[in-house]
């Protein structure tokens, strides 16, 4: 399948993660992370795999902290027992036995082909601490995505934001 070709807009490449029945891309609590012009595919749940594609996670116990930018552009990911892209913050104060919000801000989701997955193609999630105002995420821009063929089990909760069979 053809991904990036630059001067028409229609992504090319030949660069290739097989995770097999793993995890494709994993980046957690950090920032300022560029995923380009890619194919990352796994096996498909069928043939075990019970992995996700790419993952941008945080579990930074610091309320309100987020990770600046993160970078999804001219990709393809499919083929995953779980979801294909995934912007997901989560932290717990084990003292008072409450979320902490923690997230990313300055994320750009450009032109993802996310398909065939079993859980979503791409899924957002984070933490409802009451303890900081706003969202989990901020400044999150998700443009001329695909997300389809995915399975939509019944494993996510109505927690989880799933853009699943839309194009945006």
């Amino acid at each position: 399948r053809s991904l990036c070709d630059w001067s028409s807009d229609v992504c090319s490449s030949d660069l290739t993660i097989d995770a097999g029945t793993g995890g494709g891309i994993l980046v957690h609590d950090a920032g300022g992370v560029r995923i380009l012009r890619l194919n990352v595919v796994g096996s498909g749940r069928a043939a075990g795999n019970c992995s996700d594609g790419i993952y941008f996670y945080t579990d930074l116990a610091v309320p309100g902290s987020r990770l600046p930018l993160a970078r999804v552009e001219h990709v393809e990911v499919s083929g995953f027992g779980k979801s294909g892209l995934i912007l997901g913050g989560w932290a717990w104060n084990d003292a008072t036995a409450t979320p902490i919000k923690t997230g990313f801000s300055d994320v750009r989701f450009f032109d993802v082909d996310a398909h065939d997955n079993a859980d979503a193609g791409i899924l957002t999630y984070g933490s409802y601490g009451t303890n900081v105002s706003g969202w989990a995420h901020a400044n999150v821009l998700v443009d001329r995505c695909r997300s389809h063929a995915d399975r939509k089990s019944t494993r996510l909760n109505s927690s989880h934001t799933v853009i699943s069979y839309a194009v945006f």
